[in-house]
């Protein structure tokens, strides 16, 4: 173990988080690289902060999938549709700000 001031290396933090491991595309990879050198942020909280903002989009998409599965092809369409001008609203209000 060692100590460099700021973080321990080599050591696990404990948490009870859920951890995943993620492949990530070159053009991926390098604009986390490029945030965390810009920012000196953590890549993971900044991808963690990202998907949290989607899991309304997220559980929106499973609705859908599970209305398809469901037979109702349509109304899943109709659902996803939804979730885009959503999305759109919410857009929209973050340029008014």
């Amino acid at each position: 173990m060692v100590y460099t001031g700021a973080s321990l290396i080599g050591v696990i933090m404990p948490t009870k988080l859920r951890r995943v491991t993620l492949s990530l595309p070159p053009e991926l990879d390098q604009a986390l690289a490029r945030f965390g050198e810009v920012t000196h942020g953590s890549q993971a909280k900044f991808i963690v902060e990202c998907l949290e903002g989607s899991i309304p989009v997220i559980h929106g998409i499973c609705d859908a999938i599970e209305t398809a599965k469901g037979g109702n092809v349509k109304g899943a369409h109709g659902m996803l549709v939804n979730q885009v001008k959503n999305v759109e609203s919410d857009l929209e209000q973050l340029k008014e700000d």
